[in-house]
């Protein structure tokens, strides 16, 4: 038994010791990766400022850009532990091409509040709803990244009468409609609240820079991975615990079928986090739907390839007869 004990421990250390070594190899290619047009701090939009109140007392953040307020809408909703800056390199672009373009920060996230409520698949959706009714937003394109997208599958699961009544289209990104079940949801609270995950947002830890790097494809610049830490570490860990527990094991699947909503379909290859097949799963349960897929990129693609996906977006949108005039 002593002997076995052993060399369980020593096959253990050395796993251990091998995953350090990888993780050393892939942070020192990471930093010596030529990155010749550094990405500069995401930012907040210009825009009209108001503050959506839902039924249980939550405050989200929105903010409309665009100066012709009678311009086709596109709305952006963030995923997971983000906040609406990561939708940037995307909103400025639709902006200048002529939309009226409405992102909000999730609640928890960002500079929204909680609610009473908590979090949920079902709040997802009926946060969302929240924002199109009382911003008054008609004839939209309703775009969501990863939760994001779990809350537009909500959206239109929960509330059909109102997606009639001001959707056009939805644009669903590196998402899922049923979990992956592999989110170790206790380990990461603990390693988030011990002295491995430094949260000082001018010196993230070498563990925050690897939790990142794995949300981006090969060859991302360090930058754009800079960035996306940096806006995780304004994220508080009761948000990050919170709104991930409801995504552990949901499943709208058996219910896809009755959402007849065109929409678009985005994925990548490279995605660990939602992975590329669970969105073909969408493509091939949503009656009217079409799919692109992205080649050699991570599950961050509004930041790995915001020029592109634009332009999906404004193909869609003029599709569904909303081309903007810029």
């Amino acid at each position: 038994m002593k002997r076995s004990t052993t060399a369980a421990a020593l096959v253990a250390s050395s796993m251990v010791g091998a995953a350090a070594f990888s993780a050393s190899r892939q942070l020192s290619r990471f930093h010596a990766t030529p990155d010749p047009d550094p990405l500069p701090p995401l930012r907040r939009p210009d825009g009209d400022r108001r503050t959506v109140v839902t039924d249980d007392g939550a405050r989200l953040a929105t903010i409309a850009s665009g100066d012709d307020p009678s311009a086709p809408v596109i709305v952006l909703g963030h995923g997971w532990t983000s906040d609406l800056r990561s939708w940037q390199l995307v909103h400025d672009p639709l902006v200048t091409a002529g939309y009226r373009v409405v992102t909000w920060d999730q609640r928890g996230h960002g500079e929204s509040t909680v609610g009473t409520s908590g979090f949920g698949v079902d709040q997802l959706g009926a946060d969302l709803a929240a924002v199109l009714e009382q911003l008054d937003l008609r004839g939209a394109v309703v775009a969501g990244h990863s939760m994001g997208g779990v809350g537009v599958q909500s959206l239109a699961l929960g509330h059909r009468d109102l997606v009639a009544e001001r959707v056009r289209g939805f644009v669903l990104v590196a998402t899922l409609g049923r979990s992956v079940k592999t989110i170790p949801v206790a380990p990461l609270r603990r390693l988030l609240q011990s002295d491995l995950y430094d949260r000082r947002r001018d010196q993230p830890s070498a563990i925050a820079t690897l939790m990142h790097l794995r949300a981006f494809g090969p060859g991302v610049r360090p930058s754009v991975v800079e960035r996306n830490t940096e806006v995780f570490l304004d994220c508080p860990t009761s948000t990050v615990i919170g709104a991930i527990e409801p995504l552990v094991d949901f499943d709208l699947t058996d219910q896809l079928h009755t959402i007849t909503t065109p929409t678009l379909v985005v994925t990548a290859d490279v995605d660990r986090v939602t992975p590329t097949g669970r969105s073909r799963e969408l493509h091939q349960l949503l009656p009217d739907a079409r799919i692109h897929s992205f080649a050699g990129v991570g599950h961050m693609i509004p930041l790995e390839r915001p020029t592109e996906l634009v332009g999906l977006i404004e193909s869609f949108a003029g599709e569904l007869g909303l081309a903007a005039a810029a």
